[in-house]
């Protein structure tokens, strides 16, 4: 059979989809694991993070709340299958500082 047959690339045109969307699903649980623990570093762990949340304004109350909804997302679709790293996030979520939501959309840390 010749490589240009026209049953052989429509099954490599298959193959390289399937592949494709396996790499995208894989890929995409990576980069939502690494924004979280990007935005939760500047957020909570940060020295100047009370410096980074007040040049936010009034975003950061979106961001705060947008990085609650990216580890829920992280715990609920992972959990049981990567289970030692959903408890390592776990244990950073539990250990961040209390935080403060004010009506503005601005936030503050407490002590």
């Amino acid at each position: 059979m010749s490589i240009l047959n026209e049953i052989n690339n429509e099954e490599e045109k298959i193959k390289k989809k399937a592949d494709r969307v396996r790499f995208l699903a894989e890929n995409f649980h990576n980069q939502a694991i690494r924004c979280w623990e990007e935005i939760h570093e500047a957020v909570y762990v940060d020295s100047d993070s009370q410096r980074i949340l007040d040049s936010l304004g009034e975003d950061a109350a979106s961001v705060v709340e947008f990085n609650e909804d990216l580890f829920s997302f992280i715990h609920d679709s992972l959990s049981g299958k990567k289970q030692s790293l959903v408890d390592a996030l776990v244990l950073r979520h539990i250990e961040q500082q209390d935080i403060e939501v004010h009506d503005d959309g601005t936030v503050s840390k407490t002590q």
